[in-house]
């Protein structure tokens, strides 16, 4: 077995440390590809989106989280890891999120927060398993609230590939 080639570090918003696991990235992600915070590195290895631009809403069914959509270009097992801020407009809301794979919901993936007091900033985190995503299949966040508005500020969409 050949030793593979020293890793370049990986100039990112999230390091989760894949350059000191093995996996052989000759080439540093661009600045530009840093500036767009869209991007798959090198071998596809890891997919992520984020997104500074506020975006709100007051559905009571789910809907995609602005800017919260990867399409794969992999097949495979993922570690799904989203987080983000959140505010409702409204004490004791809930804001609840959830991970969809080609449209249909991954039932164990709901998850909520009771927002406390009324336009409090709140962080937010998921982190899930999604098995049997499908090559060109369109993984996303989707939301909803039971209250006035929600709001969704500073967030981001990590996929990792496992077994």
């Amino acid at each position: 077995m050949s030793t593979p080639p020293k890793v370049k570090k990986i100039y990112r918003d999230y390091d989760f440390g894949i350059a000191n696991r093995g996996i052989n990235l000759p080439n540093p992600i661009s600045a530009g590809d840093v500036a767009n915070k869209a991007y798959v590195d090198v071998y596809n290895t890891t997919f992520f989106v984020a997104s500074t631009t506020n975006t709100t809403t007051a559905s009571v069914t789910d809907v995609v989280v602005t800017g919260m959509t990867l399409t794969m270009s992999n097949a495979g097992n993922f570690i799904v890891m989203f987080n983000c801020n959140s505010s409702n407009s409204a004490n004791q809301a809930q804001n609840t999120f959830s991970v969809y794979v080609n449209g249909v919901l991954v039932v164990d993936t709901v998850r909520f927060t009771t927002m406390s007091p009324a336009n409090a900033h709140m962080s937010f985190t998921l982190i899930t398993k999604v098995t049997g995503v499908l090559a060109a299949q369109v993984v996303d966040i989707r939301w909803k609230t039971n209250n006035p508005t929600a709001t969704v500020y500073n967030r981001s969409l990590n996929l990792i590939p496992v077994i």
